[in-house]
């Protein structure tokens, strides 16, 4: 479902937001001196902008942390693990902490208090997301009396690196967007009977999908294919680095996925 309210916002702030990142230094690749864009689920046009191929999100970060790195008026607490908000008559003036590097429980007061904690897919055996995706922000907004809303809708991302004894990584849907076919344990394609957009279909249609696939072939992994003509040193070095690194006998994105 949508929120006429949400994309409203989307489609007519999204465009300043991404004119800020450039201009706090975000490099986005470009062909001939324009933006590059490609595809992803559930699109009709490539209409995303990457950077150094799939290392978009570590292009972002870095340049918006060297920002707030630079500022005099920000000050940077690292090791530090929020333990609760601090709340009096319904109000949160603060935080409590423990600084990991001197084991103390440290209170900050704040007029303003902004949580960003991430998601919560470590609540979940099968996650690629990062060990502190735990949910704490959104427990501790919960315990304090904070709304939370729409929890049901968790979004799983489809496709991930699975090598026995090795942390599973996300395999972005941009290497759909430049071709990848997904297949099942026989060598199969199947998303043509699942939606008409195929591998670009929304990612809960795509998820869905692979699920019934590893259901009816009674197996837990899929074989992802990547078209030969995709030039993919090029566009997803960071995934063929990552695949090279966990399982070096592979070929590179002939990996089983989950």
């Amino acid at each position: 479902f949508l929120r006429p309210e949400a994309v409203k916002v989307l489609v007519t702030e999204g465009p300043k937001c991404v004119e800020e990142l450039i201009e706090l230094g975000t490099k986005f690749d470009k062909i001939e001196g324009k933006f590059k864009t490609t595809l992803e689920a559930a699109h009709q046009r490539p209409r995303i902008l990457r950077a150094r191929g799939d290392a978009t999100g570590a292009e972002i970060e870095g340049s918006l942390s060297e920002k707030v790195i630079n500022e005099n008026n920000i000050k940077i607490n690292e090791n530090i693990l929020v333990i609760d908000i601090l709340i009096e008559h319904t109000t949160c003036f603060g935080l409590l902490a423990l600084d990991g590097n001197t084991n103390e429980i440290i209170a900050y007061l704040a007029r303003v208090t902004i949580l960003a904690s991430g998601g919560a897919g470590q609540l979940f055996s099968n996650t690629t997301n990062p060990d502190v995706a735990t949910g704490d922000g959104i427990a501790m907004a919960y315990r304090g009396g904070a709304k939370v809303t729409d929890l049901e809708f968790i979004q799983f991302h489809p496709t991930a690196l699975y090598h026995q004894g090795n942390p599973k990584f996300l395999i972005s849907e941009a290497v759909r967007g430049e071709g990848a076919i997904l297949k099942n344990i026989n060598g199969e394609p199947f998303m043509y009977s699942y939606h008409p957009l195929v591998e670009l279909a929304p990612r809960d249609i795509v998820a869905r999908a692979i699920t019934d696939q590893m259901k009816k072939t009674k197996s837990e992994l899929l074989a992802n294919r990547l078209a030969p003509c995709t030039p993919v040193e090029v566009h997803s070095p960071q995934a063929k680095r990552l695949v090279r690194l966990v399982c070096p006998q592979v070929s590179v994105f002939m990996p089983p996925i989950v």
